[in-house]
């Protein structure tokens, strides 16, 4: 009987293969943008990105269109109970476009304390207002491109929520 030459290596290769795939399903999002929790203690229930009190999540916007109201980032973050989870951090990693076609790539920290946009301290409601346009698609110079923002709680031990995406798309 005559042995394939490759035949040894469909064996490590199926098992790779069902570890790519464990590993995809782990980090599967749905349609919403959500990826699975880390953290079994905090749950991101809703994330927004917002100008002139507008959500503009998912939508196509022209470039100075937002320049005159300020950007808006807003998650509100539960235990696993379904109260408001206080105390923890909420933070959004951006990627915005920057000249040549490269991105600019950092993490901004949203805050439920009553300063920095957040209106009413320990209600959950996490806020970062970006009123000098560092963080995005709403001022005048802003490059045309897709801005993407992931947010995500993070509790004591370091563990990270679940994921939301949110993306914005700039045009001239």
């Amino acid at each position: 009987m005559h042995r394939p030459r490759f035949g040894y290596v469909g064996r490590p290769l199926v098992a790779a293969g069902a570890a790519m795939l464990f590993i995809s399903v782990l980090g599967c999002g749905d349609d919403d943008g959500v990826t699975n929790p880390a953290s079994l203690e905090l749950v991101l229930v809703d994330a927004a990105v917002k100008s002139d009190g507008q959500s503009i999540d998912g939508e196509t916007i022209r470039v100075g269109r937002n320049t005159e109201g300020v950007l808006r980032f807003e998650a509100h973050l539960s235990d696993h109970q379904n109260n408001p989870a206080l105390g923890y951090e909420v933070r959004v990693e951006y990627e915005i476009p920057g000249m040549r076609m490269m991105y600019r790539r950092g993490t901004l920290m949203l805050h439920d304390d009553g300063m920095h946009g957040d209106l009413v301290p320990g209600d959950g409601l996490y806020c970062y207002e970006d009123t000098s346009g560092e963080y995005g698609c709403h001022r005048s110079d802003a490059e045309p491109g897709e801005y993407h923002y992931d947010f995500c709680g993070v509790d004591h031990d370091g563990h990270e929520s679940n994921r939301m995406r949110r993306t914005v798309t700039l045009v001239r």
